[in-house]
């Protein structure tokens, strides 16, 4: 855990998995609120397109700084969770699951891969594995999180809080582009 760079990363991929997480297990009560009784549209749409990113990514994820391409998914994702707090349609529903597909199809790849780039050889295994015990804890503290937001807030709210998360995540990772890596 030696250097900011693998504090951060890990930081970072816990509140992208606990963002994840939160979408993951409340999606269906915020869908019920704006009178969408089917989620599996949305589910169908965000998983083909981060299927689709991913195998489009694999030719592109090394010829780009993986920070900078981290930050430009992270913004779409701060932007898409404000913008979840106005979703009051089915087809808004499904393009915002779309356009979260699309940078949760980069995100985890490239963050995975930039904790293998900045750890020590030694350390990269398990550095490696801590970016999958991020998933763990992540899936963890979304439902408690948002219960807890959720037992006195609502859903705009909720969505308000993600939005500020993933923008804290992008300043995070934007000091991490053009580092010397080990």
């Amino acid at each position: 855990l030696a250097g900011f760079e693998i504090r951060a990363l890990l930081v970072f991929a816990l509140m992208t998995y606990t963002s994840f997480a939160i979408v993951f297990f409340y999606i269906k009560g915020f869908a019920k609120t704006i009178g969408v009784a089917e989620v599996g549209p949305f589910f169908l749409v965000n998983a083909t397109v981060m299927i689709a990113v991913r195998l489009a990514g694999i030719k592109w994820f090394d010829r780009f700084d993986k920070a900078w391409v981290c930050s430009g998914c992270l913004a779409v994702l701060a932007i898409v969770f404000v913008l979840m707090g106005r979703v009051d349609t089915p087809a808004h529903l499904y393009l915002a699951g779309g356009i979260l597909g699309l940078a949760w199809g980069g995100l985890p790849p490239l963050l995975s891969a930039m904790v293998f780039d900045f750890s020590q050889p030694r350390f990269r295994a398990i550095n490696s594995n801590l970016v999958v015990e991020m998933v763990d804890g992540g899936f963890a503290l979304g439902p408690l999180i948002a219960g807890a937001i959720l037992g006195f807030q609502n859903y705009t709210f909720l969505f308000f809080i993600l939005a500020v998360v993933n923008g804290a995540c992008l300043f995070l990772t934007v000091p991490l582009a053009r580092k010397e890596k080990p």
